[in-house]
């Protein structure tokens, strides 16, 4: 893995809450920001949204490897270091796929974290190049 990666991953780790808990959790976007913070050593531009980060990433060196509903979500195959951005409203959803399973403010179940996969929201998946 990058060492990008695997350092994001072990911030998240550290990090989320176990489960999602409604008075510790909502700040998705904030805690995966902070993990690449981190591991990058420099400060990533703010947006007020998730479903917004996907252009920053982009030029952090991600690239767009999957776009649901563009493509049939059974065939995307996870990997580790993969980054989710989940388009829905208000402010979407964002999650980094680490050893530990996805993760974003607290450990998921999937990469929905959540009923929004009720919703079957489009999604976008980027990889570190």
């Amino acid at each position: 893995m990058n060492e990008i990666i695997d350092k994001a991953c072990e911030f998240l780790i550290r990090k989320a809450q176990p489960k999602y808990d409604k008075k510790k959790c909502g700040r998705c976007a904030t805690i995966v920001r902070e993990s690449f913070d981190f591991a990058l050593r420099k400060f990533i531009p703010r947006t007020e949204s998730a479903k917004d980060y996907g252009p920053i990433y982009e030029k952090l060196g991600f690239v767009k490897v999957f776009s649901y509903p563009s493509v049939d979500k059974l065939l995307y195959k996870p990997e580790i270091g993969d980054l989710c951005i989940i388009q829905y409203e208000p402010h979407g959803h964002i999650c980094l796929n680490t050893p530990k399973g996805w993760i974003s403010d607290f450990r998921q179940i999937d990469m929905y974290g959540g009923i929004i996969r009720k919703k079957d929201p489009d999604f976008d998946i980027y990889r570190l190049t």
